[in-house]
């Protein structure tokens, strides 16, 4: 059984949503959600998940974002 940590950043801290076939040289060959964020320390950080409808999540993030500039 996986393991699966859980993330909480505010969306203010999210800088970027990108969809790369790969995250930390590991691929599932298929198109990521990759949220690219400030953390806790003001450092640059990602996480990225394979998810169904990804351009629907990339359409929520990207609102979110926009509203809390």
């Amino acid at each position: 059984m996986e393991t699966y940590k859980r993330i909480d950043y505010p969306v203010k801290s999210i800088t970027k949503i990108t969809n790369p076939k790969s995250h930390m040289h590991k691929s599932v060959f298929k198109p990521l959600l990759k949220v690219i964020f400030k953390n806790e320390k003001g450092n640059y950080d990602s996480a990225a998940w394979l998810v169904h409808d990804l351009n629907r999540w990339n359409e929520i993030l990207n609102d979110l974002i926009l509203k809390n500039k």
